[in-house]
């Protein structure tokens, strides 16, 4: 009796699928586990500071631009509308803390126009976001 020989596979389409298989299951997972962050509304570039701190929960950071710009969750304000936007924020949260991330460059004039709004709205815990920088 006459048996039919298989054909020869060649190896290297038989090698080459599951390695495809695998990279897109990886891509697919490192896709879902990664963290997706939303991105401030315009770049500011943080001061540096020599003191590590911890940021804490129910914070209202408030960006201020090179330029003096000013956001609040990723919606652009005016100065003379900060004291009442940080003043609705305090309703939910009476001992509201607020974080500043100023620009770098920022006029110290202008920095301290915004700091003067936010004591207006009540507000007794302010802090300016830094960057760690190493020691010179």
């Amino acid at each position: 009796m006459m048996l039919n020989k298989p054909k020869a596979k060649r190896d290297g389409e038989a090698n080459l699928i599951p390695l495809i298989n695998i990279v897109f299951l990886l891509l697919i997972f490192f896709m879902l586990a990664g963290s997706f962050t939303q991105p401030d509304l315009f770049k500011i570039v943080t001061p540096t500071s020599s003191i590590q701190q911890v940021p804490e929960d129910k914070i209202l950071i408030i960006l201020i631009s090179a330029n003096g710009r000013l956001a609040i969750d990723n919606e652009e304000i005016e100065l003379s509308a900060l004291t009442s936007r940080v003043s609705g924020g305090r309703v939910g949260e009476p001992e509201l803390r607020v974080q500043l991330k100023a620009d770098a460059s920022l006029n110290a004039e202008d920095l301290l126009d915004v700091m003067e709004s936010v004591k207006a709205a009540g507000i007794t815990q302010l802090s300016l976001l830094t960057v760690m920088g190493g020691s010179s």
